[in-house]
């Protein structure tokens, strides 16, 4: 969308940022969607090492001509971030462009979290382990809908 940079990284750095592994992938196709996940990781991570994930959903609803969210300067510095400090970070697209879009965005949601495939940094058959907190979040609480940033992966 015109008018709009969306490329301003966040302030905050810490070292080794730019100096991280990188996983794109894309996680669903659908009505001619292909939906972007990419999986940050830190740059000596082994193949048996066990660490936490991030993962950062973005907000919406977003005008469907913006660029792509795992393309804002905003997530790939989240995602560089996270792996930096020693997490695998996640960022993800998903179609939420309109009020009446929460029930497909929810699905891609669910989609993204769910495909190991596309989540692993090494192999399809990479162990995820998901924990949810026990208690609802704030946005469940209010529109029933699941809020996947309580989510956590813990990558084997």
């Amino acid at each position: 969308m015109a008018g709009h940079d969306l490329s301003k990284r966040i302030v905050y750095h810490v070292d080794g940022m730019r100096n991280v592994r990188v996983k794109r992938d894309v996680y669903k196709r659908d009505a001619g969607a292909e939906l972007a996940i990419n999986v940050y990781a830190p740059a000596s991570l082994s193949g048996g090492a066990r660490l936490p994930a991030v993962v950062f959903v973005h907000g919406g609803p977003i005008p469907a001509d913006f660029q792509p969210p795992t393309q804002w300067g905003v997530f790939v510095s989240y995602g560089e971030l996270a792996a930096a400090s020693g997490l695998v970070g996640v960022t993800f697209n998903h179609r939420l462009f309109a009020m009446e879009d929460f029930d497909r965005a929810q699905a891609d949601v669910t989609a993204a979290i769910d495909d190991e495939a596309a989540v692993s940094l090494e192999h399809p058959r990479h162990e995820v382990r998901r924990e949810a907190l026990s208690r609802p979040t704030a946005v469940e609480a209010q529109t029933g809908w699941p809020d996947h940033r309580a989510l956590v992966l813990a990558y084997n």
